[in-house]
């Protein structure tokens, strides 16, 4: 991979993260496991530091614990919200989608408690996929990597971005880590963050991950979420080159 991203640790409520100038020509995101979005305060919250990150183009979470008549309430304005709504126990996911891109084909699947949404867009004239995981526990790693596995090998070298929360602690040598990081690279895949994602246990189990080969810009690890989450939250900023739309 040529030109990696740097990978910089910013707090959330840091006069770094407010200023940061995020590119309009590169692919912006943020995913957070924000551990219910209806829980007071966790909504505005991610609206309201949007208003310093306006150029973020995709907005992906994780365990929003929201049921179906909930997921109506939460929109974000310029976004189109994609809810996985929840099964009876956590998970929940969304992804908000800018309006200027185009999102051409959507789908959902689930493998008991493990939720993964696929959607094929457009930016400009450059296609990708983005793809958001969430598996609550660590007892379902091969159920998820064989459900992820199996949506890798139809979409084959497009270009893709994959976001989680997958409970596979990739800071530490482990049989289920290296099975999970073995069976990406096997499909070209490769995680692209390594600081800790939850504090409390010091792992790195939030991933950003892509098959691009040709990559550079920004990773940030966002800290001190207060009593929003135990997680931190992943913002980046990344060219993406080469592979096929």
């Amino acid at each position: 991979m040529n030109s990696p991203p740097d990978l910089v640790e910013l707090c959330w409520n840091s006069s770094q993260l407010h200023e940061l100038d995020l590119k309009n020509n590169n692919l912006n995101g943020l995913f957070l496991n924000i551990r219910s979005l209806k829980a007071q305060g966790k909504f505005d919250f991610i609206k309201n530091n949007l208003d310093t990150l306006s150029c973020v183009d995709v907005i992906c979470l994780v365990e929003t614990w929201l049921d179906e008549a909930d997921s109506k309430y939460f929109s974000i304005p310029n976004y189109k919200p994609y809810h996985f709504t929840r099964s009876p126990r956590g998970g929940g996911t969304v992804c908000f989608i800018k309006s200027t891109i185009q999102c051409l084909n959507c789908q959902f699947d689930s493998s008991g408690n493990i939720q993964i949404t696929i959607l094929k867009c457009k930016s400009n004239s450059m296609y990708f996929n983005s793809i958001l995981v969430c598996n609550p526990t660590m007892y379902t790693i091969v159920d998820c990597t064989d459900l992820l596995g199996k949506y890798l090998d139809q979409i084959g070298n497009n270009r893709t971005i994959i976001l989680g929360d997958f409970n596979i602690d990739i800071s530490k040598a482990s049989i289920q880590s290296d099975q999970y990081m073995n069976n990406l690279a096997t499909r070209g895949y490769h995680v692209l963050n390594s600081n800790i994602t939850r504090p409390a246990s010091g792992s790195v189990i939030d991933h950003l991950i892509t098959n691009c080969q040709n990559i550079s810009g920004n990773i940030y690890t966002i800290t001190n979420p207060g009593d929003i989450t135990d997680h931190n939250a992943l913002l980046w900023s990344l060219k993406l080159k080469g592979n096929k739309n």
